[in-house]
């Protein structure tokens, strides 16, 4: 598990113990399940290294904004060079993985260092360096810079003094106080008597001003370093003025009681910044000055420093600042309301990612006014057919060259238009065209999108097998799979139906059609498989035996476990024995149910026992999955799209069955009233025992309700009352109350 998040983000940069803090990353603990992402939300497709190249793919409004940046910088032939392409990848890798900072590295190399010097004996352990500001704010103290400069003045101490001096032991005991304080620790080192070298007697100096400023107790940190400040002699006398406003600064931003109180502190600490950048004596922390003013101003002048920083990342050749000039726009965009007249860049990302008549408007007036091709993307994302600029703006669209960043985008978005407009034999010859240029080239992310809008103008049940199958952008195990970035080997490259086809399978096609799929060889083998095992379900389910009865030998071809279960069915003389023999099949098959699945689907093997209850199926109707982990209703989730193919009769049909199928309840319940009635009817049926305990199992391992209880109990009772010696009964010790 990693720690809480913490409450509020500071930004902070600096020449001892530079950090930024920003929001770290919450997951839950487990379990998690690997999650098919077909097309990428919040982040272009991994390696990023393409995107930042130029290959955009189909630009989408819910992008995190410093991918829209880069985006805008491309269409408006702003070109990003090769540094500034690595600039904004390393940014975006720390955002999707985490502000988390290997500080037990950083504690080894001190300890490694600090082992040089004679008689210094072990040390205190250094827990961590971490700090938490009366449980209000848990923040990042000490980083890298720290332990550097511990272990460089250490270095140059052991080389004046020597390694079993007394004054490099007094030196380092003093360190170890200051580091105790980057944890929860209050450590504050004593000060030399007068009669100490008053080389080292600086040095406590600082170490006693740098343990204050590490125990949050800003304003004695301060005092300290002005001190310092003001000691020609001492050593640290030039950098001492930059990390006494440096107090001020966190002060301002962990300490403040409120935000006047922290708008007057950060004004201050931005005028003594400017003072010391004005300075020719104080020429090395010129930098560091300029660096720390850029993120008070952040926080003292928001509205005028977005402005700036949108000027700054997309000015050409600023590989230097780039990375940072980026986390700062994008971190204060998320924050504060721009003011209505923006610069161009946020006019347009804000107007990309907005909703409704006043952003497509908006949108309209800024093409209409210069024809660019990056306020045309935006047009065109929020169009839709009948709208009276439409036609003008496919016009533009279909002129976009295939080497321009924006073609795909473009592309999709007028095939998108074309079909909405009726114009669906343009549309399907563009995208047939479209999909053999770019089947290679685009991102996976871009290919699945342009599937899913040919599957919408699939023909016949052939092409929409075709164009059903997908490659994910990414198969992810964890609690945000959008977030993550480990592509999953054992999925890689692995086709799964995506929600568009699995809606249109469960509720748009009737069984006769799902049969027909399922016994078609265009599809990939694992997915043919699916196919026949949800048909076969849904026809036992439904009554349609001859159905179920077609698909026996292709079933037992690709899972020759289930033919002995498979022959009693064919032979059962009625159709209550049919059922029975269904019902009885179902129970030992946990993994069969009447839908197919989006996605990775259900990983546990056909004949066991999920542990999270994915176990058969859920109902639509009433039942809900009473494990948090346990699938809600698959079929409901997935959302209808109806191809165009299927005939008004055809979807009526299969809404019919569906009907059927919801009243049927959810799999414990209907498989449970089955296997009580038959057991009463047929007691001496051998096969009775077995279904009674896997009934009592599926009240446990299976989507419930209130009345899965009284089943759960009866199937137990009636186990035990009639079969007291049968193995199945020693098996079923409980009966749940669901």
């Amino acid at each position: 598990m990693t720690r809480p998040r913490q409450r509020r983000s500071v930004m902070v940069l600096a020449l001892i113990a530079l950090f930024s803090i920003n929001p770290l990353p919450v997951q839950a603990c487990g379990p998690f399940f690997p999650q098919a992402v077909f097309t990428h939300k919040l982040h272009p497709d991994f390696p990023l290294d393409h995107y930042a190249r130029g290959d955009l793919g189909i630009l989408q409004k819910s992008y995190a904004r410093s991918y829209l940046v880069v985006a805008y910088r491309y269409l408006t032939g702003a070109n990003l060079d090769r540094l500034e392409q690595a600039a904004v990848v390393s940014l975006w890798q720390e955002r999707l993985t985490g502000f988390w900072p290997d500080n037990r590295q950083w504690i080894k190399d001190w300890q490694a260092a600090r082992k040089q010097v004679v008689g210094a004996g072990a040390g205190p352990q250094i827990r961590d360096t971490f700090r938490d500001i009366k449980q209000r704010y848990w923040f990042a103290n000490c980083l890298e810079d720290t332990f550097r400069s511990a272990i460089a003045t250490l270095n140059e101490r052991i080389g004046r003094f020597g390694a079993d001096s007394a004054a490099v032991r007094e030196w380092v005991a003093g360190q170890d106080a200051v580091l105790q304080n980057c944890a929860d620790k209050e450590s504050i080192p004593a000060p030399l008597p007068i009669t100490a070298d008053p080389s080292l007697r600086a040095d406590r100096a600082y170490q006693i001003a740098a343990a204050h400023f590490y125990a949050a107790h800003f304003d004695v940190a301060e005092k300290h370093f002005r001190e310092i400040a003001a000691d020609r002699s001492s050593p640290w006398h030039g950098i001492a003025p930059y990390l006494a406003v440096r107090a001020l600064v966190r002060k301002a931003t962990l300490t403040a009681e409120d935000e006047t109180s922290e708008q007057a502190l950060l004004r201050r600490a931005a005028a003594e910044l400017d003072a010391l950048r004005q300075d020719p004596s104080l020429k090395e922390i010129h930098d560091a000055a300029r660096r720390l003013s850029a993120v008070v101003r952040l926080r003292a002048e928001p509205a005028a420093r977005l402005n700036e920083l949108a000027g700054a990342v997309v000015k050409k050749d600023s590989a230097e600042t780039l990375r940072q000039d980026l986390s700062d726009y994008t971190w204060l965009l998320d924050r504060i309301q721009p003011p209505e007249e923006s610069d161009e860049l946020t006019d347009w990302i804000l107007t990309f990612q907005a909703g409704g008549a006043p952003a497509l408007a908006h949108a309209l007036s800024k093409w209409r006014a210069g024809n660019s091709l990056q306020w045309l993307l935006v047009l065109l994302d929020k169009s839709q057919a009948g709208q009276a600029h439409v036609s003008d703006a496919l016009a533009q669209a279909a002129t976009v060259s295939p080497n321009s960043p924006a073609y795909l985008t473009v592309a999709y978005h007028r095939l998108r238009l074309l079909d909405e407009l009726g114009r669906i034999d343009e549309a399907r010859q563009l995208l047939d065209r479209l999909l053999s240029e770019t089947k290679s080239q685009s991102s996976r992310s871009a290919l699945n999108q342009l599937l899913a809008l040919r599957l919408k103008l699939a023909r016949n049940l052939d092409e929409f097998l075709k164009y059903a199958p997908r490659v994910p952008a990414m198969v992810a195990v964890g609690e945000d799979s959008q977030r993550a970035i480990e592509q999953q080997s054992s999925y890689a490259g692995k086709t799964y139906f995506d929600e568009d086809a699995v809606g249109a399978i469960n509720r748009a096609f009737p069984l006769r059609l799902l049969k027909d799929a399922a016994l078609n060889s265009a599809l990939p083998p694992r997915l043919r498989r699916d196919m026949l095992l949800t048909t076969w379900v849904r026809a036992a389910l439904l009554g349609q035996d001859e159905v179920a009865l077609e698909l026996k030998p292709a079933i037992e071809r690709v899972e020759p476990e289930l033919r002995r279960d498979l022959q009693s069915y064919a032979r059962a003389a009625t159709a209550d024995a049919k059922r029975f023999a269904a019902v009885y099949l179902i129970l030992r098959q946990p993994g069969l149910r009447p839908h197919v699945e989006s996605g990775v689907g259900r990983s546990t093997e056909l004949n066991r026992i999920d542990d999270f209850r994915d176990n058969w199926w859920c109902t639509t109707a009433s039942s809900t999955a009473q494990a948090s982990s346990a699938p809600a209703d698959k079929v409901s989730r997935a959302r209808l799209v109806a191809p165009k193919f299927l005939t008004t009769d055809q979807v009526r049909l299969a809404e019919a069955e569906r009907a059927r199928l919801i009243k049927l309840a959810a799999a414990p319940n209907f498989l449970g009233e089955q296997v009580i009635e038959w057991a009463r009817r047929y007691p001496a049926d051998p096969r009775v025992p077995e279904a009674l305990h896997r009934t009592v199992r599926a009240t446990r391992f299976g989507c419930t309700d209130h009345r899965t209880g009284n089943i759960s109990r009866a199937a137990f009772e009636l186990l035990h009352r009639r079969y007291p010696q049968s193995e199945w009964t020693n098996k079923t010790p409980y009966w749940y109350q669901g």
